[in-house]
């Protein structure tokens, strides 16, 4: 079970997810969350991700990360296979992740490091925070 700061992120990433295609289609955005969302059925790698959207112009993956969960290697895992799966699509690439405004500049660093390291101009990566503060990177 999720905890509710956790599931609050995942709802942040389904409102700003609708921001990101030029022409979002709601039947395609699925929402680990309960309720009025289509469910992930979709295991990447090792994880499912909490927000997936796909439509022939745009991939999104997103992914909520509560404080503890940053530094995690399992975060690191679950990034990497994003990458990975958003990079099979010849789409626009975008990876979400959202956490709390003490998180966010933990979160933007490693992402900024990945990305320096690691080559990934061709994916736009957004860290919203839970303020609706965005960076993309």
């Amino acid at each position: 079970m999720e905890s509710l700061t956790h599931m609050s992120f995942v709802k942040k990433i389904a409102d700003y997810v609708v921001t990101i295609p030029n022409d979002f289609t709601r039947n395609l955005l699925c929402v680990e969350l309960p309720g009025e969302y289509n469910r992930c059925p979709q295991i990447i790698g090792r994880s499912i991700p909490d927000v997936y959207y796909n439509d022939s112009n745009c991939v999104i993956l997103g992914e909520a990360k509560t404080d503890n969960d940053i530094d995690r290697d399992h975060t690191l895992i679950q990034l990497n296979d994003y990458i990975n799966e958003v990079r099979t699509y010849d789409a626009e690439r975008n990876i979400v992740l959202c956490t709390s405004i003490i998180g966010f500049s933990r979160m933007k660093n490693i992402i900024v490091t990945k990305k320096m390291q690691e080559d990934l101009n061709d994916i736009r990566f957004h860290v919203i925070d839970c303020f609706n503060k965005v960076q993309i990177l």
